[in-house]
């Protein structure tokens, strides 16, 4: 008997690589990707006499990618349906020829892939001279950059920008994209960075952030140069920066300096967390990661930054060093910020308040004039002692000054706009805030390949003063008269006191079980110790404030120890990555009234579990899943506020009762992204709970006084689906997307006792599109249509649902004699409701340009900001019952 042997089809493809030089080419990388999903399916190097072969095993178009070293990419696409396709001779063409002015058409390996990595060849896109990083990033497929210069790629945010993988200027993104000329980079790179303790340990632990590195040409890393603005225009508004840079092989120098009052630079959010009145201190996370946070330690009403109200006056500078030596085993990166912010202006807000069996209205107006001063000083030095021990250092101090004089006029009425109260309240507060941190971490490999052992020691320290005065007067009004009932007056000198002093130490151990999975340990002793002397001031006989009001005067001993400690397993394989663990905190706290001499004491147990799971189809397309637990304890001020007469028509109360919180999260993506078509697919689902959430029972009484009682609720939730699609057309070249969004928030309160439940749903679809034409125009279109619903169970039958829509197109021509015109418009638009009106907002801005010397490097323009005056800030918020 005899049985047939079947197999499958096999394609062979050949060909020669030659230059006109040096003939056949040896060793040159030829690598076949599916043309529908650019994923490659094999690839070969060329022999010593150019020749190179691949056999196929399926039928089907191909993009055939031919790299050499100093030689242009050559691609070549080809339907591969024969058992044999012969290339011929192909001629690869050096980099030196190219820019001597050849034209060739594989323009498509601009993007590349290098294993994980998206690698974009800056010279492939073009843009016009002198154009900055952040024009750059809005040619490459797949990023997209908003008007405030925060960065999108493949649909998530990119947190971090470094310059040859170092960090610049600290963590500030738009320091690098705003100032650094595109004709600098040599390639952009982005990836999925992961953690430190990854990268120390060889384990992957799963935690990784969107990254972009800028990698600079050789001969640019070297020398002296800049960029400098400078405008002046009608009624004083002036914007200028500069920042100057010297390179030096692995030396980085580098200053700059920003004075607007614009609100267009130095203020925007990027810079807003540089300049925060906080210290970031290095944090040794449950699994070894190395992680940052902020400790804060403001007292102001103020924080010091600037939220888009009023005119600001922005003053800032920076200088910044980065070095390296002994072969990069150790480096030093050190900053010093300097930041100055004025700002003026005035709000004014109406409220509605749904209560069981009624409505209320209150207005609100306020003027500020505040002024804030920081000096910021960081440094970190980092060590390699051996192949197995490093040692990082790391320090931060801060000294800000805030300046505050606020004035408000408030008033609230009944549903038929009768009078209820008035408040007419000034508020003024001198503060200083002196911050300083340091942290020393040890790493320390074993031999067994992924058993370490990490130390942290930290220790943080603040100290605030301020002194300040309060003037307020408070009438409450007869509903029937409207005659007033009462009349009160307080004035008072306000001397306020916090030291804080935070001592921590933690441990991590990981332990590998085989090549792909591991177990992590930790242990961490927190030891924080507070002091706070409140104190309010009444005018004695003398007229000088010497009487002290006890009711709204306190000093405080707070001291807190928490017990940390967890177990997690880690499994890493080429495709599946995922990790499970849980942390356990033993919290014990004391709080001392230095008046009365009075402790109170409390213990509690914090559960926190966690998991994430990654699951790679192939290096572009991804599938992950995140859970995370957290138990919130109430803090003291919810169970024992301290009393504030800041507003007397809205006061707080505590609840010693209070439970613990427990809140459950999630996060589900999908992403799938083709660099040959420069189209990609990606969606997020993210959502959670919340069981005995601590919120408030507002008690509103006959005069219109809210008190607020923080009480344990059930039912709170929230779900929020997002989807980003985008393509680029080859016959248009044209970039265009859409992203549809859909959210959901439930929120429970209590009104006078009674539950109100608070729903909102958001349904937003945003479309946009961008075109370039060289030496031509530039075009861009991003459209947000979008409903929004918004139920409460109390008065249900106020309907405040409204349509809205967002626009802003954005068109730069370029005409001859080096001249750019421009145009781009912000609208709004929000429906009228029975409690709003209706919101329609344009902003027009325009400029007329030219360059100006060899290589364009001076642009002067006229410009105007906001044509047609409409820059008034008007928003809508709606939370639970108000």
């Amino acid at each position: 008997m005899a049985m047939p042997l079947l197999s499958k089809a096999q394609y062979k493809v050949k060909g020669h690589l030659q230059d006109s030089i040096s003939g056949g080419m040896s060793n040159a990388v030829v690598a076949a990707l599916r043309a529908k999903d650019s994923i490659m399916v094999k690839f070969t190097r060329s022999d010593k006499d150019g020749n190179f072969n691949l056999n196929l095993k399926d039928s089907g178009k191909y993009v055939f990618l031919i790299t050499y070293p100093n030689y242009g990419d050559l691609v070549l696409e080809q339907v591969i349906d024969q058992p044999t396709h012969d290339f011929g001779n192909e001629n690869m063409i050096t980099k030196a020829k190219l820019l001597e002015g050849v034209i060739v058409k594989q323009t498509v390996a601009a993007v590349r892939m290098r294993g994980d990595t998206t690698e974009f060849v800056a010279d492939s896109f073009r843009v016009q001279p002198n154009a900055t990083v952040e024009d750059l990033l809005k040619k490459f497929p797949g990023i997209q950059v908003d008007k405030n210069g925060n960065i999108k790629a493949q649909g998530q945010t990119v947190k971090k920008v470094l310059v040859d993988g170092e960090e610049f200027f600290g963590d500030d993104p738009t320091l690098v994209t705003k100032n650094l000329r595109a004709d600098m980079v040599d390639k952009v790179q982005l990836y999925d960075k992961g953690s430190e303790q990854a990268a120390f340990t060889g384990i992957d632990d799963g935690q990784k952030e969107k990254t972009l590195n800028i990698k600079l040409k050789e001969d640019k890393k070297k020398g002296l140069f800049g960029k400098l603005v400078a405008g002046g225009g009608t009624k004083g508004f002036h914007e200028s920066s500069a920042m100057v840079n010297k390179f030096q092989k692995k030396e980085k120098i580098a200053a700059f300096g920003i004075v607007s009052n614009t609100g267009k630079i130095g203020l925007n959010w990027q810079e807003n967390d540089q300049f925060s009145p906080s210290s970031m201190t290095t944090m040794l996370g449950d699994d070894g990661n190395v992680q940052s946070f902020t400790i804060m330690g403001n007292d102001d009403s103020w924080s010091g930054q600037y939220d888009g109200r009023g005119i600001p006056l922005g003053q800032t500078a920076g200088l910044h060093y980065n070095n390296k030596w002994n072969d990069s085993k150790q480096s030093l990166n050190a900053n010093y910020k300097m930041a100055q912010l004025f700002v003026n202006g005035n709000t004014f807000s109406t409220t509605q308040m749904n209560l069981p069996s009624t409505v209320q209205y209150s207005t609100s107006k306020s003027d500020f004039k505040n002024r804030s001063m920081r000096n910021k000083l960081d440094g970190a030095f980092d060590m390699d002692i051996d192949s197995t021990l490093s040692a990082s250092v790391r320090s931060s101090g801060q000294l800000k000054h805030t300046e505050t004089n606020e004035h408000y006029l408030d008033t609230t009425f009944r549903s038929n706009y009768a009078l209820l109260n008035s408040s007419d309240r000034t508020l003024k507060n001198n503060s200083d805030n002196n911050t300083f941190s340091a942290s020393v971490l040890l790493r320390k490999k074993f031999k067994k390949k992924g058993r370490t052992l990490s130390v942290l020691f930290m220790e943080d320290l603040s100290n605030i003063n301020s002194s300040g005065s309060l003037y307020s007067r408070n009438k409450t009004y007869d509903s029937a008269t409207q005659q007033v009932t009462k009349d009160t007056i307080t004035d008072q000198l306000k001397l306020n006191t916090i030291r804080n002093n935070n001592l921590n130490l933690r441990f991590v151990y990981t332990e590998p079980l085989s090549k792909v999975s591991s177990l992590f340990f930790n242990y961490g002793l927190i030891i924080n110790n507070s002091h706070s002397n409140k104190r309010s001031l009444n005018k004695g006989d003398d007229g000088d404030y010497t009487k002290l009001d006890s009711t709204y005067s306190n000093e405080y001993q707070y001291d807190q120890t928490t017990h940390k400690a967890g177990l997690g397993y880690n499994f890493s394989q080429k495709k599946i990555k995922f990790n499970v663990g849980a942390n356990i905190m033993v919290i014990h706290y004391n709080q001392k009234n230095e008046y009365t001499g009075v402790e109170r004491g409390r213990s509690f147990i914090n559960w926190n579990p966690n998991a994430r799971f990654t699951y790679s189809f192939t290096q572009q397309r991804n599938f992950r899943f995140y859970y995370s637990g957290n138990t919130y304890q109430p803090s003291i001020d919810q169970m024992q506020p301290l009393p504030n007469n800041n507003d007397n028509f809205n006061v707080y109360i505590g609840n010693a009762n209070l439970k613990p919180s427990f809140s459950n999260s999630f996060t589900l993506s999908y992403g799938d992204y083709k660099v040959l078509t420069s189209s990609g697919f990606n969606v997020w689902i993210n959502g959670g709970n919340t069981q005995n959430q601590i919120t408030t029972n507002v008690m509103t009484d006959s005069t219109g006084k809210n008190t607020y009682q923080y009480v344990n609720v059930n039912g709170n939730g929230r779900l929020n689906v997002y989807t980003d699609i985008y393509f680029k057309s080859k016959k248009w070249d044209l970039n265009y997307g859409l992203s549809p969004e859909i959210s959901w928030n439930r929120n429970v309160n209590f009104s006078n006792s009674d539950r109100n439940v608070s729903n909102a749903y958001s349904y937003n679809l945003g479309l946009y599109l961008s075109k370039y034409k060289d030496s031509a125009y530039e075009v861009s279109l991003n459209v947000t249509p979008n409903y929004n619903v918004n139920k409460a169970s109390l008065q249900p039958e106020l309907n405040n649902n409204f349509w809205g829509l967002n626009a802003s197109p954005s068109v730069t021509f370029f005409v001859p004699k080096k001249f750019e015109l421009h145009a781009d418009l912000d609208y709004m638009y929000q429906d009228k409701t029975p409690t709003f009106s209706r919101i329609s907002r344009a902003l027009v801005n325009a400029y007329i340009g030219r360059k100006f010397l060899p290589g364009d490097k001076l642009m002067i323009k006229i410009s105007g900001f906001d044509l047609f005056n409409k820059n008034i800030g008007q928003n809508r918020q709606m939370n639970n019952n108000t």
